[in-house]
């Protein structure tokens, strides 16, 4: 997750950490595009208003480099954008306040495999959402 709102991020770790998914807060930007060149993600969830960047530059941004097109790239701001966010190829887009069920819906989403896929879908205690 990628947010300054460290309440929030606290909040989103709880629900999320609570149906098994392993979550990695970054406060920042610049934290966020660090901690993805370093490790791989399942999913990012990214907040527009970041104090160092334009959240809007980096989805483009994660969007456009190879080793981040692929990652599901959930918007939740307050920021009423969606058609936007979708355009620049965000996978889901979630309006502030998000409530629990929400975000856990969200990620169940982005995570599954496609309806035609044969696999199996991942267990949720080895996602990782960002």
């Amino acid at each position: 997750m990628i947010d300054d709102d460290d309440r929030l991020a606290g909040m989103v770790s709880d629900y999320l950490g609570g149906a098994g998914f392993r979550v990695t807060v970054a406060g920042t930007g610049r934290d966020g595009e660090a901690q993805l060149r370093r490790e791989t993600f399942d999913a990012v969830i990214l907040d527009l208003m970041l104090p160092d960047a334009d959240g809007w530059e980096l989805l483009t941004y994660l969007k456009e480099r190879a080793t981040t097109a692929s990652i599901p790239i959930i918007i939740c701001s307050v920021v009423r954008r969606e058609e936007l966010a979708l355009a620049l190829h965000a996978t889901l887009y979630l309006a502030k306040p998000v409530r629990r069920q929400q975000f856990i819906q969200a990620l169940e989403q982005v995570l599954a495999p496609p309806a035609s896929s044969k696999t199996l879908p991942p267990p949720a205690s080895n996602a990782r959402a960002y």
